[in-house]
C-alpha cells in the first residue's frame, strides 16, 4: 500500500506541475523563471508535507499516521482540482493588469 500511496504522490505531483505551467503560459508566456517557481512552489509544499508527515509518525502509531495523510492527501487533491486550477490563470491575468512585473506576478 504505501508503494502505491507513492506512486499516485508522484504521477499527482508531475500533472500539478505539468498543467500549472499550461495553465499559466498564456498569460504569462513560457519562460525559465515561471517553470522554476513553479517547481520551487511545488517542492516547498512537497517537503512541508514529507516534516510533517515525519513529525506525525513520530508521535503516532502507523494505522493513525496513515490515515491522517490518507485523508490529507485527499483533501489536498480536492483543493487542487476544484481551486487552484481554475482561478490560477485568472489571478495571474489580473496581477500583471495592475502592472505586477512578469517575475512578482508568478511569484504571487
Amino acid at each position: 500500500m504505501p508503494w502505491f500511496i507513492a506512486f499516485l504522490e508522484g504521477v499527482s505531483t508531475l500533472a500539478v506541475e505539468i498543467i500549472a505551467i499550461r495553465q499559466a503560459i498564456p498569460v504569462v508566456g513560457s519562460s525559465a523563471t515561471l517553470t522554476g517557481v513553479v517547481l520551487a512552489v511545488i517542492l516547498l509544499a512537497l517537503s512541508a508535507g514529507y516534516w510533517h508527515g515525519g513529525a506525525l509518525s513520530a508521535r503516532w502509531d502507523r494505522q493513525r499516521t496513515q490515515i491522517a495523510l490518507g485523508r490529507n492527501l485527499l483533501i489536498a487533491t480536492a483543493f487542487y482540482g476544484t481551486v487552484s486550477f481554475p482561478w490560477e490563470a485568472a489571478l495571474l491575468e489580473k496581477a500583471l493588469d495592475h502592472g505586477f512585473e512578469l517575475n512578482l506576478a508568478i511569484g504571487a
